[in-house]
């Protein structure tokens, strides 16, 4: 059933619901993340709480509320996938977040209550750890994705029937979301929320901000395409570039072990099933 209920924290103090669920038995830990933890918060500004469950009726992932009039993220997260992530197997650390995102959130974050100081200890972890970079098979899928999609998007602009100009559209809204995403992917770079890449962007490669809002705004459909053309040569530069329109490429499973070989083998029995026996 489809059920959602009036807030009753929409006049209520940030402080006074940390208090209240501090007091549940159910709550080992609060941690505030975002802007929330770095005293930064504007007019427009929302609220980004972790709770740290041992309890609950049901497995929860995110909540949305209101907290003295205030859009509110509420994020749960399992106490033994806590105690997991201070462990060197890491096995079931947060399906829904993984043990990656977990270690961002509580590198930044303010712990508010921490029932036996399970959050203080993974918060020393966190800050620990060094932050991945990306693996090799996150650039290759993300070199992949941006070629394949500029392919059949330049592919269907092409045809002249209002159903694939439409598609063209569509397509352009989620490739610019990609080739924005993976410009980070492809360059090894830990930014994460699309406030901080902005921020990010605007200090270190203003152009490539500039040309992507030139793409937003721009309303012809062609030129649109050919912005983000440019775009995406700019995100898979680092990583060999743009196809040329005949080629062949292959992407392995996401389930497959990656080496340095994997795409090269993957493509080499593509050619031996089509070649010419």
């Amino acid at each position: 059933m489809l059920t959602t209920r009036t807030s009753e924290t929409v006049d209520i103090p940030l402080a006074v619901v940390v208090a209240r669920l501090a007091a549940r038995p159910e709550v080992d830990g609060l941690v505030a993340i975002g802007s929330t933890a770095r005293a930064a918060l504007t007019a427009a500004s929302d609220y980004d709480l972790i709770v740290v469950l041992n309890a609950a009726p049901v497995a929860l992932n995110v909540a949305v509320t209101v907290v003295a009039q205030r859009l509110t993220d509420i994020i749960f997260v399992r106490a033994d996938e806590l105690a997991a992530l201070r462990g060197p197997a890491e096995r079931g650390v947060a399906a829904q977040w993984g043990a990656a995102q977990l270690r961002r959130w509580l590198r930044a974050g303010e712990i508010l209550f921490d029932r036996a100081g399970a959050l203080q200890a993974a918060q020393a972890n966190a800050l620990a750890t060094a932050e991945a970079a990306g693996s090799d098979a996150e650039r290759y899928g993300a070199w992949f994705s941006v070629n394949y999609n500029r392919l059949q998007t330049r592919r269907m602009l092409g045809v002249d029937d209002p159903v694939y100009q439409t598609a063209v559209d569509l397509r352009l809204l989620f490739s610019l979301h990609d080739v924005w995403r993976y410009y980070f992917v492809a360059r090894g770079l830990a930014v994460y929320g699309e406030k901080e890449q902005a921020r990010h962007l605007a200090a270190h490669d203003p152009g490539f901000l500039s040309l992507f809002q030139q793409c937003l705004a721009e309303t012809g459909r062609a030129a649109k395409f050919g912005l983000y053309e440019q775009l995406a040569a700019v995100a898979v530069a680092p990583l060999g570039g743009l196809w040329e329109s005949d080629v062949t490429a292959v992407m392995p499973s996401a389930g497959a072990a990656w080496e340095a070989d994997t795409a090269a083998r993957a493509l080499d029995f593509w050619q031996r099933l089509v070649g010419d026996a």
